[in-house]
């Protein structure tokens, strides 16, 4: 697990109590690849392009996956932050991107495994 800073976790934009926290993506990503290059693995792709159906799948910015390499092995990591009020809400939204990204690297024989980083 990633720990971040108090002042990395004081970035993210809180609205009103009924309300979710809008999750401050860029800071876990930011983490989560130095941690990846700390350990010595290199990143060539930021984010990682998912080809499929004749495109690339469109995601947006905050759904995009980061790819790292070390001597042979390949991943694709997706990071997600479990800030919301409903943590089940994050974890079913972070299970079913994860799922898909999972079928499509399949699909398109991807020597990537796949990772989910949670924050």
């Amino acid at each position: 697990m990633v720990e971040t800073s108090a002042r990395d976790r004081s970035q993210c934009q809180c609205r009103s109590q009924n309300r979710a926290i809008v999750p401050a993506r860029d800071i876990y990503d930011r983490v989560v690849k130095q941690a990846f290059i700390k350990a010595g693995w290199t990143i060539p792709h930021e984010p990682y392009p998912l080809a499929w159906a004749k495109r690339n799948r469109s995601i947006g910015r905050a759904e995009q996956l980061l790819a790292a390499e070390n001597n042979d092995r390949q991943i694709a990591v997706e990071v997600k932050t479990f800030i919301r009020e409903s943590i089940i809400a994050d974890l079913e939204q972070a299970l079913g991107q994860y799922t898909l990204y999972y079928d499509i690297l399949k699909r398109t024989k991807s020597e990537r495994q796949l990772y989910l980083a949670t924050g």
